[in-house]
């Protein structure tokens, strides 16, 4: 008797969604180092943008569609079941809805953007009361 594994094709099938997953992720890494080169705070703060150019309520949050858009932008779509995966990836919270943070976390990894010199800071504070 033929024992037959019918958990074989949505094994398959996580297998490709990884493996294509990981190509979006290389193209987008690539769309970002040709428009901004290796530098990491401008291909953050590109990406950053694109998503708040897509959030049309500001709400710092996308939704599917969204991020449809942005993948569109940088013309790295590819079938819709892997987007809806990458998606469900990056929504690390599982709230439905992608924080741009999220997002550019699993493109960038542990990178944060650099914040504002404390004297440039101070400057400001100055340069306000008076």
């Amino acid at each position: 008797m033929i024992n037959i594994d019918f958990d074989l094709e949505e094994k398959f099938e996580q297998r490709t969604l990884v493996k294509e997953s990981k190509d979006i992720e290389r193209r987008i890494r690539i769309f970002l180092d040709a428009h901004c080169g290796s530098d990491e705070v401008k291909g953050y703060q590109k990406l950053r943008s694109m998503c708040f150019r897509m959030d049309y309520y500001s709400s710092g949050f996308l939704t599917l569609a969204q991020f449809t858009s942005v993948l569109e932008q940088m013309n790295v779509l590819k079938h819709r079941k892997i987007v809806e995966y990458l998606f469900d990836v990056y929504d690390k919270n599982d709230d439905g809805s992608l924080e741009y943070k999220e997002f550019c976390q699993a493109i960038f990894g542990d990178y944060t953007p650099p914040k504002a010199n404390p004297p440039v800071r101070d400057v400001l504070e100055v340069v306000r009361t008076k």
